[in-house]
């Protein structure tokens, strides 16, 4: 639901109020009901899909609305990575729902410490993770860009891969 509202509310001021916040609520808590009393993990699935959906078509509008130049292509990277760890997140996890008692039996064959690298269930958590706060960092840098202050920032990626909206004038020691 933050990751919505932030793909929502990008202007100075807030463009729906109150409205976007109960509603993202009322979805948050209506799906999280169903799932307790349907428990099928096909709803959960479904619901994921449903939201990061949405998320992709309102980044992807957003991204239109950028001319071109250097503020766009950084969006570009930014979603991108955003969705590339997702959508990997998102394999990972149905590999481990679909395939289960096959990865257990690999990672008992494998043993300690290397079994740990085939918690896929594990890997969608750190994966979705990446990928949700790439998100927010492309959510914190649109808003910039619609702002007009996008001079005055910048986006770092520590490791080539983990992103960081910083005043542009400011010099960060690179990890």
């Amino acid at each position: 639901g933050v990751l919505i509202y932030n793909g929502f509310e990008t202007k100075e001021k807030l463009v729906h109020g109150w409205k976007l916040p109960a509603l993202l609520t009322s979805i948050a808590l209506l799906i999280s009901a169903v799932y307790v009393f349907v428990k099928n993990p096909l709803f959960h699935h479904c619901s994921y899909a449903l939201l990061t959906a949405v998320l992709l078509l309102r980044a992807l509008y957003l991204f239109t609305c950028v001319p071109t130049g250097e503020a766009r292509n950084t969006m570009r990277r930014l979603l991108i990575s955003s969705w590339s760890m997702d959508a990997l997140g998102f394999l990972v996890w149905n590999i481990d729902n679909e395939f289960c008692p096959q990865i257990r039996a690999a990672r008992a064959y494998i043993g300690s410490p290397w079994d740990s690298l085939l918690q896929l269930h594990g890997w969608w958590h750190i994966l979705t993770g990446l990928g949700s706060y790439a998100y927010m960092v492309f959510s914190q840098y649109i808003r910039q860009v619609q702002l007009g202050k996008a001079d005055l920032y910048t986006i770092r990626w520590a490791m080539g891969v983990i992103p960081t909206v910083t005043l542009a004038n400011i010099k960060i020691k690179s990890v």
